[in-house]
């Protein structure tokens, strides 16, 4: 080999030693960032599970809760439909109590004609009652021309030591009501 080949050999080798050495540095960086994003990796993937579990555990709390509020929905529904048909039932009778009323109010209208008649009569048989209550009147302390002027004074003598059921001053007033 010629000098020139030699060196030519010797330049090119140099070359690439020094392409190896850069290789191998840079090879030796891509192992060590390697490393660092591997460590990476497995704390993104611990941090994962981590998140799965929560995430599962927050799905069964929501999936209980769910349960929870379609029990209450079921319950609020079910008293809801009692309240419909209670109100429904209500609403019944207040139709029928209606109609009672105004049946009531149609027997009351004619019911009107007649107590006014009725109210009359009252009215004439008070008059007469307190006419003839007068007229007793009169005829027991007014008009008596006889000797003794007040009987039951002359038979609370003629009683004494009797029955005292048969003593005319216990006897009852008579009411009237008008």
């Amino acid at each position: 080999m010629d000098d020139a080949e030699f060196r030519k050999a010797t330049r090119t080798n140099s070359i690439l030693q020094f392409q190896v050495n850069l290789l191998q540095t840079n090879q030796t960086k891509i192992l060590k960032e390697k490393v660092k994003l591997e460590s990476v990796v497995d704390l993104i993937k611990d941090q994962l599970k981590e998140n799965r579990k929560s995430l599962r555990q927050d799905i069964e709390d929501l999936k209980q809760e769910n349960k929870t509020l379609k029990t209450k929905l079921q319950k609020t529904i079910s008293k809801s439909t009692e309240l419909s048909r209670e109100i429904e039932f209500r609403n019944l009778e207040n139709d029928k109590l209606e109609r009672t009323i105004g049946t009531l109010y149609i027997k009351i209208s004619g019911l009107d004609v007649s107590e006014l008649a009725n109210q009359k009569k009252i009215k004439d048989l008070t008059t007469s009652c307190r006419k003839l209550e007068t007229e007793i009147n009169a005829l027991r302390y007014d008009s008596c021309d006889c000797k003794i002027r007040n009987q039951s004074m002359l038979r609370q003598n003629q009683n004494k030591g009797q029955n005292v059921n048969h003593d005319p001053s216990r006897r009852r007033r008579r009411q009237y009501f008008y």
